[in-house]
């Protein structure tokens, strides 16, 4: 793209200058001493080297000072809709595995930051429910204290489950999302059931369940030990993911596309200066200029 200049009036220098550096170039004259007349001299005219050197210097400060602006689309996008995300972590000692936990954390920090355009929370839990950073944009503060996380103690998911609900209840904006990650099995009584249907309902919020088994595959029907939780999640219209520690990078990933935000424009039109070479040429053609009279002179 040809840039445009802001301030077109100052390329008026240049044919200015032009005439100014013809007249010096043509002005001759005798400097004489009123008694000394054996020492008269002339002025020599400026060089032709000297010349141009002169005019480009008048030239480049010409242009400089037009201010050559170039208009650049920017190419950071503008979302609709970024949900506020809650994500669950099950934290009870049935996640000690290394490997488990370790993978847990590495997919969950990729899904985190590949949304610096979305407030996301973290809670852990076991029997009972622990906010570990709240609803925000400092994703690196959450990813911090994620990374320092331990597994220890028993299950119950639905403290962790009615804790994200009530915390996006209380600073959600819009309608927003949990995701439940554990790899125990676990049901909800009456009272919990009625307090969870509550916020979901209140929150509008889309219910991720994520359970590590060591079974493999993505989307399959729990064990009749889990149905009770699982009818219960289906009833609340969340969706269920089942797979063992290699499939939780596949789990995110459709979950990724899930809460995919439409991209709705590209942000404006930046300007910027774009002088490039010019002041450092004007700087380099005046020292040339300088050393060529000394040498003139010499």
């Amino acid at each position: 793209m040809i840039p445009i200049l802001g301030k077109p009036l100052f390329l008026l220098l240049i044919p200015i200058g032009a005439v100014f550096i013809w007249r010096l170039f043509r002005q001759k004259g005798s400097v004489g001493f009123s008694a000394l007349s054996l020492f008269s001299a002339k002025s020599l005219p400026l060089g032709i080297a000297s010349r141009l050197l002169l005019f480009a210097v008048v030239v480049f400060i010409s242009i400089a000072l037009s201010e050559p602006v170039e208009h650049i689309k920017s190419s950071v996008p503008v979302y609709k809709d970024a949900r506020d995300i809650v994500l669950i972590l099950d934290t009870s000692s049935s996640m000690n595995q290394s490997v488990k936990m370790r993978t847990a954390k590495e997919v969950i920090g990729e899904f985190v930051s590949g949304r610096p355009q979305y407030r996301i929370g973290l809670y852990s839990f076991t029997t009972e429910s622990y906010l570990e950073w709240p609803l925000s944009f400092d994703h690196d503060a959450l990813l911090d204290r994620l990374s320092d996380l331990k597994p220890a103690g028993a299950t119950k998911i639905a403290t962790g489950f009615m804790a994200g609900l009530e915390h996006l209840a209380n600073y959600g904006q819009g309608k927003g999302a949990v995701i439940i990650v554990s790899d125990g099995i676990s049901s909800v009584n009456p009272k919990e059931a009625s307090a969870i249907y509550t916020l979901v309902d209140k929150t509008g919020a889309k219910v991720y369940w994520v359970w590590i088994s060591g079974l493999s595959g993505i989307k399959v029907s729990f064990n009749e030990d889990a149905l009770d939780f699982k009818g219960f999640i289906e009833y609340l219209g969340g969706t269920i993911y089942q797979g063992g520690v290699k499939d939780l990078e596949a789990i995110f990933a459709e979950i990724s596309r899930l809460e995919t935000s439409p991209v709705v424009y590209e942000r404006g039109v930046s300007v910027i200066y774009k002088f490039g070479p010019i002041l450092m040429l004007v700087v380099l053609s005046l020292g040339v200029l300088i050393l060529t009279e000394f040498v003139r002179e010499v």
